[in-house]
């Protein structure tokens, strides 16, 4: 990258010129160099944070005008707006997912429509689960007995030397849907014999039931 001195017949330039050059000004000294467009990131963290919070800010829409309200008693930090005081509760909730390093359960870390959330809660009964591999993807293949009182079921991605649910290893979000035989597809997977777990998580912020394992062979 050349050092400028008076660039474009001015003393300095900044910004980028009919998206080619880049003028800009480091440590004193004027500088040029091609213009770059920077990347989306695409490791599995990075696009599990919006893959969360995208889906997190859809939820707060289809909260009731009660729930919302709860968010007003906020204690951790009372100033807070009630949708920032959701969305910052939520957040440090399902960061902490219990790992092979931790003693938290499953009904301390998820996700809650309502502040505080309630620990007893109904949940859908899950059978007759199924995977299947596809292009890039998998489908999963599942009964639910009672659709009452659900949220949503997060999928993560087995990676070694990650064997367990974290939030850092989200690949999809799938909002419960009414009793029934459920098709949920699992998009932007690599290739080969992938192995996914699946949590099912209540509106009032425990867990459904236990994490169970999908896997299959993803072309």
């Amino acid at each position: 990258m050349p050092t400028l001195i008076g660039p474009c017949q001015s003393e300095e330039a900044r910004g980028t010129l009919a998206g080619l050059l880049t003028y800009s000004r480091r440590r004193g000294r004027a500088l040029a160099g091609v213009a770059s467009s920077p990347r989306q990131p695409r490791t599995i963290p990075q696009v599990a944070t919006r893959i969360f919070m995208t889906w997190l800010t859809k939820e707060w829409a289809r909260c009731s005008p009660a729930e919302k309200a709860t968010w007003l008693n906020y204690a951790p930090t009372p100033l807070l707006s009630p949708y920032h005081a959701y969305l910052q509760h939520n957040i440090n909730k399902f960061k902490n997912l219990p790992d092979t390093n931790s003693n938290l359960e499953l009904k301390e870390t998820f996700p809650s429509a309502a502040y505080p959330a309630t620990k007893a809660t109904p949940y859908e009964n899950c059978s007759s689960t199924v995977a299947i591999g596809g292009k890039g993807l998998m489908i999963h293949n599942y009964w639910t007995a009672n659709g009452q009182d659900g949220w949503f079921t997060s999928y993560h991605l087995k990676q070694p030397p990650i064997d367990f649910s974290t939030y850092a290893n989200i690949v999809h979000i799938e909002n419960n849907r009414p009793a029934g035989w459920q098709w949920v597809t699992i998009p932007n997977l690599p290739p080969g014999l992938q192995t996914v777990w699946a949590l099912p998580v209540s509106r009032t912020g425990a867990a459904r039931g236990a994490a169970y394992q999908l896997t299959a062979t993803v072309t």
